[in-house]
């Protein structure tokens, strides 16, 4: 039974490893866009609506078929808000990405990726009727699993519903400098969507 399985899988991986919509010196160029909305929630306290959202361009080189290392460019923008304060940040993201690709035929595939970078960005706050504004400087690092259909030979479009990422900032506000971090999960609240075109082979 043991023997039938490994048989099978080998051949389902041989099988996906020889369907490589991205070829080896295939350049990519495109973006993405993405947006999450989700409510924080405590005891005896307030409901806190979050949102947050990214517009991002990745040109990337295929450095191996299947597999895409590039540059990430983008903004970015957070904001929450209880019943008596708001916040708002805008900020700028560069950094590099990952991907890898796992196509189930010649139309379609799933792929991970991969990116981190360096984080800086100024925020607003207000509370109460009064108003103040800070600055955060840090690095991300983010995990999103996607899927991908290529509706031409030139093109793949590519979602997700979901990413993994862990943030580490310094703060630098009027009532002085801390530092955050920690992991979010962002799941099913949100959508991340991008579109790509191949340059080269294909």
């Amino acid at each position: 039974m043991q023997k039938s399985f490994l048989l099978v899988l080998t051949i389902v991986m041989a099988t996906l490893s020889s369907r490589a919509q991205v070829q080896k010196g295939n350049w990519l160029l495109g973006g993405a866009v993405s947006y999450y909305n989700f409510s924080v929630k405590g005891d005896n306290l307030p409901t806190q609506n979050q949102y947050s959202g990214a517009i991002t361009l990745l040109p990337g080189l295929a450095v191996s078929d299947k597999t895409v290392i590039g540059i990430r460019a983008g903004i970015n923008f957070n904001g929450s808000k209880q019943e008596s304060s708001k916040s708002t940040s805008f900020g700028f993201n560069p950094g590099v990405y990952w991907n890898q690709y796992f196509p189930f035929s010649d139309k379609a595939g799933f792929y991970t990726h991969f990116e981190t970078g360096y984080d800086q960005s100024k925020s607003k706050s207000e509370s109460n009727g009064t108003s103040f504004t800070y600055t955060s400087k840090g690095f991300d690092a983010r995990l999103t699993p996607s899927l991908y259909f290529k509706p031409t030979k030139k093109m793949l479009i590519n979602a997700a519903i979901g990413s993994l990422a862990y943030t580490h900032s310094n703060v630098d506000s009027p009532q002085g400098k801390y530092k955050t971090s920690g992991f979010n999960g962002y799941f099913l609240n949100g959508f991340v969507f991008g579109i790509d075109f191949i340059l080269g082979k294909s």
